[in-house]
């Protein structure tokens, strides 16, 4: 999605791993106990070295270990396979490691269908300032499970309290991060967090955390990759530019061009059908279409990661009656870009665009109180 997309993140990433360490030879592992583990199951290693790796290794006396030459530093994604088969829950049988030189030891002790709260020895782990980012991923598991049971109604909570609680946790999880960053400002590892958030932070506040970094680590390929970022994000849509054209292909399969609503208030509605937020705000916005659109607002639909049919469906059930579109089902590169164009992070992502094509307002997830409903208040009386 997103001004730099995921893919190209992950790209840099691949180009990284592959392209440089003067300590080759060198060796570095990661050990796997399994308390409950029997002699059929097996463990799954995802890396990079000279090239990406897939290993995977039986659990032999409550162990799987894997030992790798060092390259350079890695993401290490991890991966139990009960009985050589994927887990009831495939999430809660995952974990991530980093390795950031070599001779690290990493130990995760862990049971079959529980990796993920697994308690991770070795390495940067025993940093103190490693257990804020410890505690937090504690909090952010603590709230998947809460959200199954707003889900499945198995709580009190409204779905109105949940999102506050998410977006408070995003909050500290955000902070908690570039502080990591700033106290190990050499560390291959803070790097790789830097890219990952970046699109998340306001790009003055990225420039700034980027500059307390180790020259080792601008002067390494990581840090050049955060160079390739920030130049990126600088180009990218903000607030007062002018909103990029773009012209894509409807779920009535009918030409939909930016273009046409020149001189009118726009709300690009970037969405899901599967996004639990986005159809929390739907009510929201099909109101606001009603009371503003004979005033002068249209809103374009603007469906990531989904289907025609989902899309239809769900506008159908939320009382969507404005233009839809699939970005990721659209055959023209540059409609399928459009996240990256608009610096999408994630949805639901709400733009407004004034009468002369201006962004006036960005807005990311759901807002208690709506800067969009205000200017438009301000605007279309």
């Amino acid at each position: 999605m997103k001004n730099i997309s995921r893919t190209l993140l992950i790209a840099l990433l691949a180009v990284v791993a592959a392209s440089c360490g003067d300590s080759k030879g060198d060796k570095w592992t990661v050990e796997v106990k399994m308390k409950d583990g029997g002699e059929t199951d097996q463990v799954n290693f995802s890396y990079l070295t000279d090239k990406q790796k897939d290993t995977t290794i039986n659990v032999v006396n409550g162990v799987a270990r894997l030992e790798e030459s060092f390259i350079d530093p890695t993401y290490v994604n991890i991966t139990v396979l009960p009985e050589g088969k994927e887990a009831a829950i495939p999430e809660y049988s995952m974990l991530g490691t980093f390795i950031n030189s070599a001779d690290e030891h990493i130990v995760i002790d862990s049971y079959l269908d529980s990796l993920y709260i697994a308690d991770v020895r070795g390495g940067m782990y025993e940093l103190p300032s490693y257990d804020i980012l410890r505690k937090i991923n504690k909090e952010s598991i603590a709230l998947q499970r809460k959200y199954l049971l707003v889900l499945t109604g198995q709580s009190d909570m409204s779905q109105e309290d949940f999102m506050k609680e998410v977006e408070e946790l995003s909050k500290l999880q955000l902070s908690g991060i570039t502080s990591f960053i700033k106290e190990n400002n050499s560390l291959p590892y803070s790097a790789y967090l830097l890219i990952n958030v970046a699109e998340a932070l306001p790009i003055e506040e990225l420039k700034a955390i980027y500059e307390t970094l180790a020259d080792t680590i601008k002067n390494h390929e990581l840090g050049q990759s955060i160079s390739y970022v920030i130049a990126s994000l600088d180009a990218s849509v903000k607030e007062g530019m002018e909103a990029p054209a773009f012209t894509v292909k409807d779920v009535e399969d009918k030409t939909l061009s930016l273009e046409e609503y020149k001189g009118k208030w726009v709300i690009l509605d970037f969405w899901g059908s599967w996004c639990g937020p986005c159809r929390q705000s739907n009510p929201h916005l099909v109101s606001l279409y009603k009371k503003y659109h004979k005033k002068g607002l249209e809103i374009i639909g603007l469906a990531l990661s989904d289907t025609r049919e989902k899309s239809v469906r769900a506008m159908t059930e939320d009382g969507i009656t404005w233009r839809n579109a699939v970005i990721n089902e659209q055959e023209d590169e540059t409609a399928k870009n459009l996240p990256v164009t608009y610096r999408i992070t994630g949805v639901p992502t709400k733009i407004l665009i004034d009468p002369n094509g201006v962004v006036q307002v960005i807005e990311v997830g759901v807002k208690e109180e709506s800067e969009i409903e205000k200017i438009l208040k301000e605007n279309l009386k």
